[in-house]
């Protein structure tokens, strides 16, 4: 037989080996169910079912904190959203009442609404975050992008509000190692600059309020002091010289508004960079803060000192949390998601000690699809996870938001995926689903806005 012959035998004995793999009963490894193996899954989705029901089973003896509620499944179409941001206590709807209020003056505060949007790959890029903040700032108000890295590989080219370039900056973050705890700024990372270091940051045109900002606020620190050399879109040189100082700084720049650049000398021993806000002096602006690979957790490691004085110089209005993806698989078990929830509720305890009236809203997971042997379908505990970090809200008296149902239930990440609007791995968004899923996030605060201000209407009449 020719090479060629031989290849193709051999082609087809493996065929048949992974056809006969499928007839395999379900077996396990070192305590681990394997996957079963299905070559031809991907093109067949898993059957549906009319509705999904968990049974209520006890713990060591107790009753679940986790139930799930009786929900259609969707695996044809796109929801259409519907979901309302909800408050599970008097409290809870007087926090998120505040954060109405003053959305619903945004245009004539003495300084601009901000959302700090806390999550994981789900949001980075600012995949979904640049829409929704497209769509407030063209509601209430607001130009720019808001928070950026210092130093972003994922600002080169990936995020669509921003082109980034810098030189002589060292990035750390918390999903990796080394780590300095203690030198991490709100967004967990932290960048080392070399003697003259540079950043720049311009905008992109691909979204109008974000094009341009009116302020330009660099946040570092410099225990050995350090100069800084600030140009906006005139060209002109700002410089000012720092003396030390352990504390967290801010430095303003209020004449750049399409981009700006800072180049660093006299660079002391210890100084550490943060990041540059990009904003409006009125209306909404929304910061991301995404961490590709975090649950959430490690929030509540940020030095109390460093989220008092982001809190004193950048005050939020509104933490959203926005995790779960990492944390829930299909061999999670529910004492491992109780103990998720929490350890979330320790997080919004923490952060409240730095931002005591913010109001907390809790983004659930969207829905997240894996193969199995009847092919693609929403990933085992997706649900039980949601209703955890319903609990987690309810217990904390923060809001909740439903993403998972929002965008359909079950099956809506496929539906996504078939219809080029999410990725392959069926768990994130591309640009264009970003902007569905936005659409949903925005009409829930449209809703819960106009109802606070009917609200205000009727108490006073």
């Amino acid at each position: 037989m020719n090479p060629i012959g031989k290849t193709f035998v051999l082609i087809g004995l493996i065929v048949i080996l992974l056809l006969l793999l499928h007839l395999l009963p379900p077996m396990s490894l070192f305590g681990y169910r394997l996957r079963p193996v299905n070559i031809l899954s991907d093109l067949f989705e898993a059957p549906a079912s009319s509705d999904i029901l968990s049974e209520s089973v006890s713990v060591d003896g107790q009753q679940p904190c986790i139930t799930v509620q009786k929900q259609k499944k969707t695996t044809d179409s796109i929801a259409d959203g519907g979901q309302s941001i909800e408050t599970f206590s008097d409290e809870g709807k007087e926090y998120l009442d505040s954060f109405f209020r003053k959305l619903s003056e945004a245009g004539g505060s003495s300084r601009p609404v901000r959302i700090a949007y806390f999550g994981d790959s789900f949001i980075e890029g600012d995949i979904m975050t640049d829409e929704l903040r497209e769509m407030m700032q063209s509601r209430w108000g607001g130009e720019g992008p808001g928070w950026i890295d210092a130093a972003s590989e994922v600002n080169r080219g990936f995020r669509r509000t921003i082109r980034q370039s810098f030189s002589g900056i060292e990035a750390y973050q918390v999903v990796s190692k080394p780590f300095d705890s203690q030198r991490q700024g709100l967004q967990q990372r932290y960048f080392i600059p070399s003697e003259h270091a540079s950043v720049s940051i311009a905008a992109t045109g691909a979204f109008p309020h974000a094009s341009r900002w009116t302020t330009a606020a660099l946040f570092f620190k410099s225990p050995a002091g350090i100069t800084v050399t600030a140009r906006g879109d005139d060209g002109e040189a700002m410089v000012r010289t720092f003396e030390p100082s352990d504390h967290i700084r801010m430095w303003h720049c209020d004449k750049s508004n399409r981009q700006i650049s800072y180049r660093f000398t006299g660079v002391g021993a210890g100084a550490v960079l943060y990041g540059v806000a990009l904003e409006s002096k009125r209306g909404v602006i929304l910061d991301n803060y995404s961490m590709r690979g975090s649950s959430g957790h490690s929030i509540a490691n940020i030095p109390l000192s460093v989220l008092q004085s982001f809190a004193r110089q950048r005050p939020a209005d509104l933490i959203v949390l926005h995790f779960g993806l990492n944390a829930v698989s299909e061999q999670s078990n529910r004492l491992e998601l109780e103990n998720y929830g929490r350890r979330m509720q320790r997080v919004i305890r923490h952060l409240r000690e730095a931002f005591p009236d913010v109001p907390v809203l809790v983004m659930s997971v969207p829905d997240r699809a894996c193969r199995d042997e009847n092919g693609i379908s929403t990933m085992k505990n997706i649900e039980e996870m949601v209703s955890v970090q319903t609990d987690v809200a309810r217990k904390s008296d923060a809001a909740f938001f439903n993403l998972f149902r929002a965008m359909g239930g079950r099956g809506s990440m496929s539906a996504l995926t078939r219809q080029g609007l999410a990725n392959k791995d069926y768990t994130h968004l591309n640009h264009k689903g970003g902007k569905i899923i936005a659409g949903y996030i925005f009409r829930a605060f449209v809703k819960s806005c106009d109802s606070y201000q009917r609200q205000q209407s009727h108490d006073h009449e």
